[in-house]
């Protein structure tokens, strides 16, 4: 098992992140309750995983977290599927 450190990061877009490169890892981080950027993360992955994929992950992780869909997006979306089932798309 390796261990690799991250700082300023948001352990959870981290993980995603990871996972979307098919890397699975076990984060703990000193988060603290109704933040989402922790300052000290440890990352405990597999010793088989390309360790210099983790740390390019991790230097361009930008640790802000995506805006939520407003409304106005959701019926946009909304109307756009109906519109596809509509059309047998």
């Amino acid at each position: 098992m390796m261990i690799v450190q991250a700082f300023d990061v948001n352990p959870n877009k981290l993980m995603d992140e990871l996972l979307s490169h098919n890397i699975k890892s076990a984060i703990t981080s000193d988060l603290k309750e109704n933040e989402y950027i922790a300052k000290n993360v440890t990352i405990r992955i597999d010793d088989s995983t390309d360790l210099d994929l983790v740390k390019h992950i991790i230097s361009v992780h930008v640790p802000t977290t995506s805006p939520k869909p407003t409304e106005m997006d959701y019926l946009l979306d909304l109307d756009f599927r109906l519109s596809k089932l509509e059309l047998n798309l």
